[in-house]
């Protein structure tokens, strides 16, 4: 086999071992919560959406997602600027703050905020994967 089939057999293979191997971070950019449906699925959860709800502390209504059986919430804006000025209004501790009924974890993305209240291990190495903490 000449030098230039060889390589280009050895680059196929390698191309094909790297389609197999899981990277620890999603390379999609998420975006809003259809780009966050499609990464966590990718990483092989199970994801159902659930309706809406607002939340006193967010400006817009939450799109609520089971992943693996877990609730969160995702809230979607429309610049980055404003999903911006609501996280940091959110981590400096609004009055009208709930008491947690388990640890809230927030994770954000480009124009998306997604809050977790729970413990599950499993969902938040999903979410840490898919998005950066906040």
């Amino acid at each position: 086999m000449d030098l230039c089939r060889r390589t280009a057999v050895v680059a196929l293979v390698a191309v094909v071992a790297a389609c197999g191997h899981s990277p620890e971070r999603s390379p999609a950019v998420v975006n809003d919560v259809d780009d966050l449906v499609v990464a966590l699925e990718a990483s092989g959860a199970e994801v159902m959406r659930s309706g809406q709800l607002t939340q006193p502390f967010f400006s817009v209504p939450a799109q609520v997602l089971a992943v693996n059986g877990e609730r969160i919430q995702a809230f979607e804006y429309d610049t980055n600027e404003v999903a911006d000025r609501e996280l940091r209004r959110f981590v400096q501790g609004p009055a009208n703050r709930p008491t947690w009924s388990a640890t809230p974890h927030v994770y954000r993305s480009r124009m998306l905020i997604v809050l977790y209240v729970g413990e599950d291990q499993a969902v938040t190495g999903l979410l840490q994967r898919v998005l950066a903490p906040a």
